[in-house]
């Protein structure tokens, strides 16, 4: 996986997969794809930001 901190957080907020991806627009299979290739629209960080209260710099590195 390469982005953890996306995943902590969904957690930490108590997101399904499911849920979080639904709350994005989009399938579990393509927030799935995001997380394995890494190829995140900038849209969708940005979305992903304001859902868990993080910057999209915290959610794209290191570990939580």
């Amino acid at each position: 996986m390469l982005y953890p901190n996306i995943e902590f957080e969904r957690i930490k907020n108590r997101l399904t997969r499911k849920a979080l991806a639904e709350k994005l627009g989009v399938s579990v299979r393509t927030y799935s794809r995001w997380l394995e290739q890494g190829a995140i629209p900038a849209g969708a960080l940005v979305k992903l930001a304001k859902i868990t209260a993080q910057s999209i710099d915290y959610l794209l590195k290191g570990t939580p």
